[in-house]
């Protein structure tokens, strides 16, 4: 999967969430937020080069990782403990953003080669 599609299919159901956690519908937002986070990690390692394989495989690679959002670790440490809060989405939201930015910044430098 390229991670242009991974950002797409987030900005199709970012306002489904939105709406959820408006609606004050967390638990109906939770398995959305649990999936949308792992396609989130799986941008981040096809930034890198890297296929996401595993969380363990994840969370071993990610400190070596050249191409990251700021405090991606902390963050996505935050999103996984509390998934069903609204800054959780608010900061999934915000880690996309950063992830599309990154994977446009990384596209150039390579075509500059």
């Amino acid at each position: 999967m390229e991670v242009k599609s991974l950002i797409d299919q987030w900005m199709k159901e970012e306002e489904t969430l939105a709406h959820l956690f408006k609606q004050r519908e967390n638990y109906k937002a939770l398995p959305l937020m649990e999936h949308y986070t792992k396609k989130c990690k799986q941008a981040i390692c096809l930034i890198n080069d890297f296929e996401y394989e595993t969380e363990a495989n994840f969370q071993q690679m990610l400190p070596h990782f050249a191409y990251k959002p700021f405090n991606v670790e902390e963050r996505l440490a935050f999103i996984t403990h509390a998934p069903s809060h609204y800054h959780s989405f608010i900061q999934l939201k915000e880690l996309f953003r950063e992830s599309a930015k990154l994977h446009a910044k990384v596209s150039i430098i390579k075509k500059r080669g």
